[in-house]
């Protein structure tokens, strides 16, 4: 192995030291502020924050199979603390880990306007792929196209993405 190669190896391996706990800490945190916030302050219920943490996992794993398997618990956690059909959110999870770890394989997601992007257009990939479930054709649920409410919250994620994600590196260094 060259040099080049070998470091570029070692540089591939460095962005992937995320242990099972922080993943879990991460995603029991996620999931908890997003049961207790909205009893506090009802306008926050619009924030996915296990999509945030789904996303960020994702994004630090690299690999398709760790980020799907990350995401279909979290998402398994997030249909559990809800009233809706469980296995929604694992499903829609699993498809966004695998387009981004897939994606982020191809892109350099160390500059922030490309990370916020990328967050931004997986969240309304998120909301349309809710959307197409629980539309007629597989729950029967009635499900509104609301194109201004998942832009702002798209811009939102991207925002809250930002600041959150630079923190998350740094604790899972530490």
């Amino acid at each position: 192995m060259s040099a080049p190669s070998l470091a570029k190896t070692l540089e591939f391996a460095r962005r992937r030291d995320i242990s099972p706990w922080f993943a879990f800490g991460l995603a029991v945190v996620a999931l908890g502020l997003q049961v207790f916030l909205p009893t506090l302050v009802p306008m926050l219920s619009a924030l996915n924050l296990p999509f945030l943490a789904a996303f960020y996992l994702v994004l630090a794993y690299r690999q398709v199979i760790p980020g799907m398997v990350a995401c279909l618990m979290i998402g398994w956690a997030q249909d559990g603390s809800t009233h809706g059909p469980v296995g929604v959110y694992g499903l829609v999870y699993v498809a966004l880990a695998y387009l981004g770890a897939t994606a982020g394989q191809f892109f350099k997601l160390e500059f922030a306007m490309v990370t916020g992007i990328f967050v931004a257009l997986a969240y309304w990939l998120h909301e349309l792929i809710l959307f197409a479930i629980r539309g007629d054709f597989l729950l029967g649920q009635p499900a509104q196209w609301e194109l201004g409410a998942w832009s702002a919250l798209a811009g939102v994620h991207a925002g809250l993405a930002l600041v959150i994600y630079p923190v998350l590196d740094r604790w899972r260094r530490d």
